[in-house]
């Protein structure tokens, strides 16, 4: 369980921010899926999750950063 324990971090502010940014990925999705939207509001919606989902591959990025060099392990 060690690997998985590296993914959840509570004390981690860049965990929290990889959480706000994958959800927020998640409901624009559902947004563009669901709601007849116009062609200029679906691209921008839809520009906008793609945005949230490289941040939170930032945040989960640097968060693994961030623990490996603190850990004792080293």
């Amino acid at each position: 369980m060690k690997p998985l324990s590296r993914f959840i971090q509570p004390k981690s502010p860049y965990f929290w921010l990889m959480i706000v940014f994958n959800a927020l990925t998640g409901v624009l999705a559902w947004v563009s899926q669901t709601l007849p939207l116009p062609w200029g509001l679906r691209w921008l919606v839809a520009i906008l999750a793609i945005g949230n989902g490289v941040l939170g591959w930032w945040a989960l990025r640097t968060m693994l950063r961030t623990t490996d060099q603190t850990s004792p392990d080293n």
